[in-house]
């Protein structure tokens, strides 16, 4: 593991752009594979920076703004910079015109809500370029990523590109003084997008559990839908067959969660944390990590990625 993508480019950047040193950006999420990112590269870029680099976390407001707050500790825990840039489009707004976003609008809808933000940021910004969480395994379109691609405004950097979610967990955990997001150990729960596209209505269900009043914000924006039928729902396209046909026939009893639900997590990583936070040492969290993954899982992650490829969700 190394960040060998991001010093390659640290130290073409200048020459590719008449000497002038890059805006260095460490876009954050709150997940594991954006704070992976940002600690296996944050040393290469603090040691040899001709310009501070600085996080940014771009809020769509229909993530749970606890990913905010633990990026404000991660800020803090490090001594980084942190831009939280706010969108002013209105999820709600595009429910009403377009309906329940299904499969494959996931990315969409993201870059939708993101997309200003990003811009703006270019404008700002004299040589912008972005370190990015994203890992091949995720998806096939990501799968033939290079390390650094060059965009029109801006080139971007991903160096946990050919990392396991696993090994991300890992890099987490040898640093001891990282925090821990709760979100890591909390199974099922969305955080930085509600979207939905790529999931089904249980998982609201999940998050109104520990969150009722973020929950309840969307469940007004569902209210606000006008379509008939299934496309009036969030998480609609996540539902089987048989769970439609029973949602048509206005059957209660169904169980929500298809068999490809797409945003179970690997509960090894989850119980690695789990047992961090509860007192456990780095060392004992990190052998936790080298357990057999359930099959039920694997299984899980491959209709992940054929649901969600070519979505950009980082």
């Amino acid at each position: 593991m190394s960040a060998d993508g991001t010093d390659r480019y640290r130290k073409l950047a200048p020459k590719l752009n008449d000497g002038e040193w890059p805006d260095w950006f460490l876009s954050m999420s709150g997940g594991i594979d954006s704070t992976a990112m940002y600690l296996l590269v944050r040393d290469a870029l603090h040691e040899n920076y001709g310009k501070r680099p600085l996080m940014t976390y771009f809020d769509t407001r229909i993530g749970v703004p606890l990913n905010r707050f633990y990026l404000e500790e991660l800020a803090d825990t490090y001594s980084e910079q942190l831009w939280t840039l706010r969108t002013h489009e209105k999820f709600e707004d595009r429910l009403q015109e377009d309906d329940a976003p299904g499969a494959a609008k996931h990315g969409p809808v993201r870059n939708e809500l993101k997309g200003r933000q990003a811009g703006k940021l270019n404008t700002l910004a004299s040589n912008p370029v972005h370190c990015i969480g994203i890992r091949r395994d995720e998806s096939q379109s990501r799968s033939e990523f290079g390390k650094v691609s060059f965009k029109d405004k801006c080139a971007e950097v991903y160096p946990v590109l050919n990392l396991s979610k696993r090994e991300c967990a890992r890099i987490i955990l040898e640093h001891e003084e990282c925090p821990i997001n709760p979100f890591w150990i909390w199974p099922r729960l969305f955080s930085d997008c509600g979207c939905l596209a790529n999931g089904d209505p249980s998982e609201l269900d999940a998050v109104e559990e520990k969150f009722p009043w973020f929950a309840q914000r969307l469940r007004e924006y569902e209210e606000s839908i006008e379509a008939d039928g299934l496309r009036s729902q969030l998480g609609w396209s996540g539902l089987t067959a048989s769970e439609q046909k029973a949602k048509k026939q206005n059957q209660e009893q169904m169980t929500l969660c298809g068999d490809g639900c797409s945003r179970r997590q690997d509960p090894v990583i989850a119980q690695a944390f789990r047992a961090r936070l509860n007192g456990a040492s780095a060392d004992e969290a990190i052998a936790m990590l080298e357990e057999p993954e359930p099959e039920e899982t694997r299984t899980q992650q491959v209709d992940l990625v054929a649901a969600t490829d070519g979505a950009v969700t980082r």
